[in-house]
């Protein structure tokens, strides 16, 4: 937020759209820090991640939750989504087992279904599936579907923003 800080008028407008978001509303703050973090893994964007992880921890998310999120809808943007053929004799044996699946044991229908609507949300056009829409619509009203879309844009803008002025994480 310091970067931002350059610009008073734009940091006041990120901290008042950041609380109208991620404070307000009917959808759960845990939920909000899900998809938080969940947008972190997808743009790979440590400083983000960092402080999502944290308030999600401290919110009640389990670790189990965290790592079980990247297994929703693929690897994050740039990372392979198996081994490429021209890895002969630097790969395992065997590939990593499938992980997809095992998110259903640590996550509520609801939590799943705005999961990955946000990872949907956050790729490549942003488009969602129908499906998934409709998934998420049968587990959220309308205004907290837009609770969750604003949650997941507002995320992935705080994100781009962060990789492309290449803003460190704390402490790094």
């Amino acid at each position: 937020m310091r970067t931002a800080a350059h610009r008073p008028e734009i940091l006041t407008a990120i901290v008042g759209h950041l609380r109208a978001t991620l404070r307000a509303g009917s959808v759960s703050p845990l939920l909000k820090q899900l998809i938080a973090v969940r947008i972190g893994q997808i743009r790979q964007c440590d400083p983000f991640l960092v402080e999502h992880m944290a308030q999600a921890r401290r919110l009640g998310a389990k670790a189990e939750q965290i790592e079980a999120m990247r297994a929703l809808a693929g690897p994050a943007d740039g990372a392979p989504s198996s081994f490429p053929s021209d890895c002969l004799g630097t790969a395992p044996i065997e590939p990593p087992p499938d992980t997809r699946g095992t998110d259903e044991a640590v996550f509520t229908p609801a939590e799943r279904a705005a999961l990955v609507f946000a990872d949907h949300m956050a790729r490549g056009s942003g488009r969602v599936p129908e499906e998934c829409f409709l998934d998420l619509a049968a587990n959220f009203t309308a205004s907290e579907i837009v609770e969750i879309a604003s949650t997941t844009s507002l995320c992935d803008s705080l994100c781009r923003f962060s990789n492309a002025l290449e803003i460190d994480a704390p402490g790094s």
